[in-house]
């Protein structure tokens, strides 16, 4: 079949358009293509679908602990002139901007959300880029914008990385130079910060499941050691006020009980401590974490003070003094919505695997002349792609030669297959039920209809709620 000498794509005789010129006969797949090789430019007023006038831009941001921080962020991009709205997301940690290009910048952009104390991610151009690779990355424990923060950090003192791109549903884009970084060193760094580095390319479903297993573990464990000491520890706080029995040795040393009830709590729950501070500290501002150090860490201290003032013999402070009910049973609520979070996140997690399932993993093409068995990652557009009985179709694309019956159950819900013939419609990810035909790849990557359909999960787990849009709810 002739190519198309501006885009390169090859073209069947009776679809193609002819042009002969120089005493040479070319062959174009549309008349676009016949104009960029005349020199023609398009006509601007038969163009129907122009540009519009204003812009829409995604920029990145990492720094966002609360949905205080949206709200900066969207007032501070509302302010800047030529911006028409301005979304801020806080679960994907990305502004959604509508601007007029001719009174406002990209960069202008960033440097709005730049100067509320938050950074910004700035997309690298790293395939135009010589020794530059690319890895995906599932980092697990990277869940929150504390845990972005940090591996941004160890990121940066790496020499070689070019660009990167960190999100909250714990996935990492990261561009690098191979003649200076390797990616196990990547892997390496990540590692030793405390988290876990796995490439999205490998089988990584049951490694993910344990990492994520070991956290719910972790969580429970914590849990229940929580309530365990919590229950009894509201029965001797209460006991006084409700009148409940207790032993007389009881009453004399219970502060000295309550303190040893509520401590174990504490450490169970260190990280609200460690997290809290540490915002506050590297980035200058609160997080939830800094909340609950602050509550519980003051109900603590503070019963503390009145204990020992008590065991010192001060008649200032009483068993009405002391708090610890409040530190122990707060701590041990949180870590059962850290518990139930997680399970969630797994289910969500798991959820997004099986849809990454159904995908093909090689394609068989056509490629000077010969059939080829490549990963579906190879496919590009244009590509004639072989599909036998019994196979899954691994892009979306257009049948040239060939009939057949396709299950798309998956895709529409409808049980019956589908029969296809040539300039019918295919959808990766669905299955060839009966016969064998070619067809034209026209969605490949991340413009299948299945990658769509996965986006949209991704966007769902972190879209608004329309009370979140309430200003009143912010506190």
């Amino acid at each position: 079949m002739p190519k198309d000498p501006v885009c390169g794509m090859e073209i069947a005789l009776d679809k193609a358009i002819k042009l002969e010129k120089d005493g040479k006969t070319y062959f174009f797949c549309s008349k676009n293509c016949e104009d960029k090789f005349l020199g023609k430019k398009p006509d601007e007023s038969k163009v129907i679908n122009k540009e519009p006038l204003g812009n829409k831009a995604t920029i990145n941001i990492t720094g966002m602990h609360c949905a205080s921080c949206v709200i900066t962020i969207e007032n501070a991009l509302k302010k800047m002139p030529g911006v028409s709205a301005a979304r801020v997301n806080f679960a994907s940690e990305k502004a959604h901007i509508d601007y007029d290009p001719t009174k406002v910048a990209l960069k202008d952009l960033h440097e709005a959300i730049e100067k509320t104390g938050y950074k910004t991610i700035k997309p690298k151009e790293a395939s135009t880029t010589k020794g530059v690779t690319i890895i995906n990355l599932k980092v697990i424990g990277m869940d929150n914008p504390h845990c972005l923060s940090t591996v941004n950090g160890v990121l940066n003192s790496l020499k070689g990385i070019v660009g990167k791109e960190l999100f909250v549903n714990q996935r990492a884009k990261i561009q690098f130079d191979n003649s200076i970084l390797s990616a196990d060193k990547i892997k390496q760094t990540i590692k030793a910060a405390g988290y876990t580095p796995i490439e999205q390319e490998e089988d990584t479903a049951d490694v993910e499941k344990k990492v994520r297993e070991k956290e719910i573990r972790s969580l429970k464990l914590k849990f229940t050691i929580s309530i365990i000491l919590a229950t009894p520890l509201m029965y001797f706080a209460m006991a006084t006020g409700f009148k409940l029995p207790l032993a007389g040795w009881m009453i004399k040393y219970m502060a000295i009980i309550q303190f040893i009830l509520t401590t174990p709590i504490m450490l169970a729950g260190y990280q609200f401590f460690t997290r809290g501070i540490s915002a506050v500290v590297k980035t200058k501002t609160a997080n939830m974490d800094t909340l609950v150090a602050l509550g519980v860490g003051a109900a603590y201290l503070y019963s503390l003070y009145a204990s020992i003032a008590m065991w010192l013999g001060s008649t200032v402070f009483t068993m009405r003094n002391l708090y610890y009910e409040i530190a122990g049973f707060l701590v041990a609520f949180i870590l059962l919505g850290k518990f139930m979070e997680a399970i969630a996140k797994g289910k969500t997690s798991e959820a997004i695997k099986k849809l990454m399932g159904l995908a093909a993993k090689t394609a068989l093409v056509l490629r000077d002349g010969q059939e080829k068995e490549i990963p579906i990652e190879q496919v590009v557009f244009g590509d004639i792609v072989i599909v036998k009985p019994g196979q899954k179709i691994p892009v979306d694309g257009t049948v040239t030669e060939g009939h057949s019956s396709v299950d798309e159950s998956m895709i529409t819900g409808e049980s019956i297959p589908t029969e296809k013939s040539e300039g019918s419609q295919v959808i990766g990810a669905t299955i060839n039920r009966t016969g064998s035909f070619k067809f034209r790849a026209t969605k490949v990557g991340k413009d299948t209809a299945l990658a769509q359909i996965i986006k949209l999960v991704e966007e769902a787990q972190g879209s608004k709620a329309p009370i979140q849009e309430d200003r009143k709810s912010v506190v």
